[in-house]
Order: structure tokens, then C-alpha cells, then sequence
């Protein structure tokens, strides 16, 4: 019986729960609430953390988006720079051969008419028999 007597507060004419503290009145519920906030707590800890690290990543997505965007500009100004070049490079070929050619073509008038100025030409005749395959027979003729 001293057991029963120490274990519960006895108040006469008045609800328990009014005198005494409710959080120690009801321990169970005390315990119940406790860990519930507990929980909240956690959880709210680690949403705010996980939302500052999806917005640490969006803002690093962002930078990484705007550097390869930069980059991809950069290349394309850099390759429209090396066709402009190449184009460049082909009108000086072109030019360069036209050039050679009629120099070329020039120097070979001028050989024709300088060796004719001795009175004859020499030209070399080709034969070319309908046969398949084609022979080609070379000879000098003087004329």
C-alpha cells in the first residue's frame, strides 16, 4: 500500500490534470509530443538543407549552362574565322593557278613562234587508231 500512496498525488474535489504541470500529468502523451516536434524539427532541418542544396545546384547548373553557351558562341565565331581563312586560301589558289597558266600558256607561244623563226616547227604527230585499247604512236616531223 505505501506503493500506491507515493505513486499518485490525491486531491480532493479537483481534476489532476489541473493541479499538476499537463506535460507531467500525462506522460505518455508528453513522450507522444515530444518526439512528434522532435521529428518536425529533424525534418524541417533537412528540407531547409536540401532546399539550399537543389538551389546550390540550380545556381551551378545556371553557370555551368551560361559557360557552355559561351563556349559553343566562342567555337562558332572561331570556326566561322577558319572558313573565312580557308575561303581566302582557296581564291589565292585559284588566282595562283590562273596565274600560272597563263603565264605558262604565254611561255609556250613564245617558244612556238621563237623556234618557228628559224623557218621550220617541229611538232610531234600523234596516231590514234580506233582500237580498244588506244595505241599512241609518237613520231618528229619536221615541216
Amino acid at each position: 500500500n505505501s506503493e500506491s500512496n507515493m505513486s499518485v498525488p490525491l486531491v480532493m474535489g479537483r481534476n489532476i490534470s489541473q493541479i499538476i504541470d499537463p506535460f507531467t500529468a500525462n506522460p505518455d502523451e508528453a513522450f507522444r509530443k515530444t518526439t512528434l516536434e522532435s521529428r518536425l524539427r529533424i525534418i524541417q532541418q533537412q528540407a531547409q538543407r536540401a532546399l539550399q542544396n537543389v538551389h546550390r545546384a540550380a545556381a551551378n547548373a545556371d553557370q555551368e549552362i551560361w559557360i557552355t553557351n559561351e563556349r559553343r558562341k566562342n567555337e562558332k565565331v572561331e570556326l566561322e574565322r577558319y572558313i573565312t581563312k580557308v575561303a581566302r586560301v582557296g581564291d589565292r589558289i585559284r588566282r595562283t593557278i590562273q596565274k600560272d597558266t597563263k603565264c605558262d600558256l604565254n611561255e609556250a607561244i613564245e617558244r612556238f613562234w621563237k623556234s618557228a623563226v628559224d623557218g621550220h616547227t617541229r611538232f610531234r604527230r600523234i596516231v590514234m587508231p580506233l582500237e580498244t585499247p588506244p595505241k599512241i604512236a609518237m613520231t618528229d616531223t619536221k615541216y
